[in-house]
C-alpha cells in the first residue's frame, strides 16, 4: 500500500515537472487569455512630494496596468514552463562549451532528444517560443508588485525610473530561480527579490560617491537598531549599546555610522531669489583655510634665512631646544617640562638656555635678515 501511493506521488510529481501535450495546450489557452485585458489604469501619484509628470511613465504606467494578476494554478504552470526554459539554455551553454562555438538549433533540439525531422524541429521552436512567452508573461504581469514597492524609496535620492529598472531586474531574478515546492505565491516570493534589488540601487545611486553594499546594510541596521531602541527604552541609546546590541565592533560601528552622513555639493545652491533669479552656492561662503602661494612661498623663505642664522649663531643643543620650543623646521612645540625630560636635565636648566639662545639671536648682526624684503609676484 506504501508502495503504491509512493508510486502515485512520483508519477503526479513526474507529470508536473514533465511539460505532457496537455500542460502544453493548456498553457497556451492561458497566454491567449491574458491578452486583450481591461486596463486597469494605476494611479500616478506616488506621495505628496512626487507625482508623475512625465508622459513616457504615464503611459508605462498605463501599459502594465492593462495585465491582469494571475491565479495560483497558472503561476505554477508559467513557472515550470520557465524551469524547462531554463534547463534547455542550460543544456545550449554546456553544449557551446563543449562544441567550442555556438550550437546551432538542430544540434541544440538533438541534445534536449529531439530528432533531426522538421517536424521536430518546428516543435522544438514552438516551444523554445512557449516558454519564453511564459517567461514574459510573468514577468508582466507583476510589474505593478515593482511599481507599488519602487514608491517606498522615491525619496531616496533616486529617480523614480530607475528604482523601478532595478526592481524589474530583481523581478526577473525571481522569475528565475521561482520554486513551485516552496508552496506559497509569486508575488510573495518576488517581494524579497524586488526590494533587495531596489535597496543595491539606492545604495549605488543615491550617493556622490558609492560605499560597499555592506557598509550600507549596517548602516541601515544601525538606523533600525536605534529605532527600536528608543520606542521600546524611551531614550536614545550610546554607540557603545547599539554595537554590543548589533553584535559589531566599536571601530565597525563608526565606519558604518560615518559612511551614511550627507554629502552635499560645493556648487549645490543653499539660497535661490525666484523673483530675480539670483542664486548663491556653498562654495562662495566657505572659507578655504589653506594659505596662498605667496604666503607659502614667503614662509619657505623666511624658514631658510632663519635656519642659515640660528646654525650660524647658536650651538647644537641651544638650537634644538629653540626648535623643539617653537615648533620649527617640522618639530612639534613642546612644554619646557617636555624639553626637559628628553634632556634629563632640571626644568630651570632649559629655561636659561632657552633665554641665552633668544639674548644671542637679538644681538647678532645678522637679525635684520630675518624680515623679507617685499616681494612682487605677477
Amino acid at each position: 500500500m506504501v508502495y503504491l501511493l509512493f508510486s502515485l506521488t512520483a508519477s503526479y510529481v513526474l507529470q508536473l515537472r514533465k511539460p505532457s501535450e496537455y500542460s502544453i495546450a493548456k498553457i497556451s489557452t492561458m497566454l491567449e487569455r491574458t491578452k486583450g485585458q481591461k486596463t486597469i489604469p494605476i494611479k500616478a501619484t506616488f506621495n505628496r512630494d512626487y507625482v508623475v509628470n512625465d508622459e513616457t511613465m504615464r503611459w508605462y504606467l498605463s501599459s502594465i496596468g492593462s495585465k491582469r494578476l494571475l491565479e495560483k494554478d497558472e503561476e505554477i504552470q508559467l513557472a515550470l514552463a520557465v524551469k524547462h526554459l531554463i534547463e534547455w539554455n542550460n543544456a545550449r551553454e554546456e553544449l557551446k562549451i563543449n562544441l567550442g562555438r555556438e550550437p546551432t538549433k538542430k544540434e541544440w533540439a538533438m541534445s534536449l532528444g529531439f530528432d533531426g525531422t522538421n517536424k521536430s524541429l518546428n516543435k522544438f521552436e514552438k516551444r523554445l517560443e512557449l516558454f519564453e512567452q511564459c517567461k514574459e508573461c510573468m514577468i508582466t504581469s507583476n510589474l505593478r508588485l515593482v511599481v507599488s514597492i519602487a514608491k517606498k524609496y522615491t525619496n531616496k535620492g533616486v529617480n523614480i525610473q530607475d528604482l523601478i529598472q532595478e526592481g524589474s531586474m530583481g523581478l526577473i531574478k525571481a522569475v528565475e530561480k521561482f520554486d513551485i515546492e516552496r508552496n506559497c505565491r509569486f508575488s510573495t516570493y518576488a517581494h524579497h527579490w524586488i526590494k533587495q534589488a531596489i535597496t543595491r540601487g539606492v545604495a549605488r545611486y543615491s550617493r556622490p560617491i558609492r560605499i560597499p553594499i555592506y557598509m550600507s546594510d549596517c548602516a541601515n541596521s544601525i538606523k533600525r537598531a536605534r529605532k527600536i531602541f528608543y520606542l521600546a527604552n524611551g531614550y536614545s541609546p550610546t554607540d557603545n549599546e547599539l554595537a554590543g546590541i548589533l553584535g559589531i565592533s566599536e571601530s565597525k560601528f563608526r565606519k558604518a555610522f560615518d559612511s551614511n552622513r550627507l554629502l552635499l555639493s560645493l556648487d549645490a545652491p543653499y539660497y535661490q531669489n525666484i523673483l530675480t533669479n539670483e542664486e548663491k552656492i556653498w562654495i562662495d561662503i566657505i572659507q578655504d583655510k589653506k594659505s596662498v602661494p605667496e604666503d607659502s612661498f614667503q614662509d619657505s623663505q623666511l624658514n631658510q634665512e632663519l635656519y642659515k642664522i640660528i646654525t650660524n649663531v647658536l650651538n647644537t643643543q641651544e638650537r634644538e631646544i629653540l626648535f623643539l620650543k617653537y615648533g620649527l623646521m617640522g618639530r612639534d612645540t613642546l612644554t619646557m617640562d617636555q624639553i626637559s625630560k628628553i634632556y634629563q636635565c632640571p626644568k630651570d636648566t632649559i629655561q636659561k638656555i632657552h633665554l641665552r639662545s633668544l639674548r644671542r639671536l637679538r644681538n647678532t648682526p645678522q637679525k635684520s635678515k630675518l624680515f623679507l624684503p617685499e616681494y612682487k609676484f605677477d
